[in-house]
């Protein structure tokens, strides 16, 4: 089966039937009666109404021309073994009681959530981001322009626009000795870069707090 866009539907199904018949007649026979898609069998007793009539048949299924993608696509008889029917007939208790559980405590919890996004703003989720191991927080919400802020750990921040972003990235990487105060090797201050990019037409490299 498949699911790839493009494909067409009728022709998926005549395409399932056409193989179930095959290999109906390969197992279930013993006998090539795909051979009787285009003209009666030569040695076999098969017609090709013998055929369509088996294709047809097949056709009667409810599996959709598209399977979706799921790794089983319906229809789809589920049969325990015996060691697994008593935790079989088990769950569908379970998860009722596990699902009962979920709402519950989404009912419960609504009115304080519906508080916390009332009261919620942009400065409060960047002050209670999760901080331990962060090397670099750059949230673009400028929305718009050449222009981004960011934060480096121990509060440091800088602005910069640039107009050739390739050659300032590689200058970042290699032209540039590390700066102390930023706390990691990997960075450097903008007034340490700044003649190095303003050569770039890096436009802004002023600090700010």
């Amino acid at each position: 089966t498949t699911n790839e866009g493009g494909t067409i539907d009728e022709e998926n199904l005549a395409n399932y039937a056409a193989d179930r018949v095959q290999t109906f007649g390969w197992v279930m026979l013993g006998l090539t009666a795909n051979c009787a898609q285009c003209h009666d069998h030569k040695f076999d007793p098969i017609s090709m109404k013998d055929y369509y009539s088996l294709a047809a048949f097949f056709r009667n299924t409810t599996q959709a021309p598209k399977d979706g993608n799921v790794k089983d696509s319906g229809p789809v008889l589920v049969v325990p073994s015996m060691e697994d029917r008593p935790r079989w007939d088990a769950l569908p208790g379970e998860i009722a009681a596990a699902s009962k559980q979920r709402n519950d405590r989404r009912a419960a919890a609504k009115p304080d959530f519906d508080k916390w996004v009332s009261q919620a703003t942009p400065a409060i989720l960047e002050a209670t981001m999760p901080r331990e191991g962060l090397a670099f927080q750059l949230p673009l919400t400028e929305g718009k322009g050449a222009v981004v802020a960011a934060t480096l750990p121990g509060a440091a921040k800088f602005a910069a626009a640039w107009t050739d972003y390739a050659a300032a990235l590689r200058t970042l990487a290699g032209g540039a000795d590390a700066d102390p105060a930023l706390g990691d090797p990997r960075f450097v201050s903008s007034a340490r870069l700044a003649p190095a990019l303003n050569r770039l037409s890096w436009n802004s490299t002023t600090p700010f707090l």
